[in-house]
């Protein structure tokens, strides 16, 4: 599965956290990260199904593709700001 995705004006980087998603089994044990956020970043939280969809021709989204929606997306938003 995915790990979530910082979207910032510095870039963007999925995070290294894995695991089974939150409330399947109450017992599990989860890996933990602190981070600062700065004003206009997004964390995206993706699961396994988003990069396994296919389009009409068999072909996986892929987390490259998620990648680059979110760095389209980090583009505009930083265009927004610039112009403002």
């Amino acid at each position: 599965m995915a790990g979530p995705i910082l979207v910032s004006a510095r870039g963007n980087r999925e995070l290294d956290l894995r695991g089974i998603p939150p409330g399947m089994f109450p017992e599990t044990k989860y890996e933990s990260e602190t981070l600062q956020l700065e004003r206009g970043d997004s964390v995206v939280f993706l699961s396994d199904g988003f990069c396994e969809a296919q389009n009409s021709e068999g072909e996986f989204f892929g987390m490259e593709s998620v990648l680059e929606v979110c760095e389209i997306r980090r583009e505009i938003r930083w265009r927004r700001f610039c112009n403002n």
